[in-house]
């Protein structure tokens, strides 16, 4: 009964931040569809290529696994990190700033934005597989939870890298989209329950 009691909480717990996950996926997308559109082509194009081949392919789990495992080993004084840092993402960060720093970013900047695209939305996916997959509750309470945790942190560490490499994307503007559209739904939502029944 506890436990049951626990879940339902856990729903209910859920349920008040869907309007703070849909303000966060709303800023980052006006973010990413800001940018000059060859620049959001390219990491969309990465990020529907990686879905494409997720669904028909390759699940790309083991490759996962591997970045999950070295995020892990390099932050072991920080255990959430391997959740909410994409690991193939920092590569094709370093490999860019290698590049800008040899002059050859702007050659090189179409592909990096798609394996950028690629490599996050593989980190997203793959992780709301595991942490799905591990929870063995009925209601699947604990995901509810802890996936819009590191779903949010990783939306927020995403758009500090962009802010640092491509001077089009910004933190503060991604920060003050999330702000209008997160006071927005909950004014809507208190609307909804209080006022206007």
């Amino acid at each position: 009964m506890k436990a049951i009691l626990w879940s339902i909480l856990k729903i209910a717990c859920f349920l008040l931040i869907v309007p703070l996950l849909a303000a966060f996926v709303i800023a980052f997308q006006n973010r990413i569809l800001s940018l000059p559109a060859h620049q959001s082509a390219c990491l969309l194009w990465g990020a529907g290529v990686y879905v494409a081949a997720n669904l028909f392919i390759y699940d790309f789990k083991k490759a996962h696994d591997l970045g999950k495992n070295l995020v892990e080993k390099m932050t072991a004084f920080f255990k959430p990190a391997a959740y909410v840092v994409p690991a193939y993402a920092l590569v094709a960060i370093l490999i860019y700033v290698v590049a800008v720093a040899l002059g050859r970013g702007s050659a090189i900047q179409p592909y990096f934005l798609f394996v950028l695209g690629f490599a996050f939305t593989m980190h997203l996916v793959l992780t709301a597989h595991e942490i799905y997959g591990s929870d063995n509750s009925f209601f699947k309470s604990e995901y509810l939870i802890i996936f819009p945790a590191v779903f949010m942190a990783s939306l927020i560490i995403m758009s500090l890298l962009l802010a640092m490499l491509l001077r089009e994307y910004s933190f503060v503007g991604f920060f003050k989209s999330l702000a209008s559209h997160a006071a927005h739904f909950y004014q809507s939502f208190y609307r909804f329950l209080f006022v206007d029944s």
